[in-house]
């Protein structure tokens, strides 16, 4: 099946994470994925400025032009 042009493209997960982990790098270390909804997913982070764990939220592509 040919992909349709106007639906956006959804990566894996495992390139989302790594896209993400790359685009944080320098302030923070994503270390899992921690849980996952209808419109974001969340992950565990380091943050190496201040040494804190936080939890950040990562809006999916498809589900931004809805907020």
């Amino acid at each position: 099946m040919a992909p349709n042009p106007s639906e956006p493209h959804i990566s894996p997960m495992s390139d989302r994470l790594e896209d993400l982990r790359t685009a944080l790098a320098d302030r923070y270390e994503i270390e899992k994925e921690i849980g996952h909804g209808g419109m974001a997913n969340v992950y565990l982070a380091q943050d190496l400025k201040h040494h804190r764990r936080y939890h950040l939220g990562n809006f999916r592509r498809s589900s931004r032009g809805r907020l």
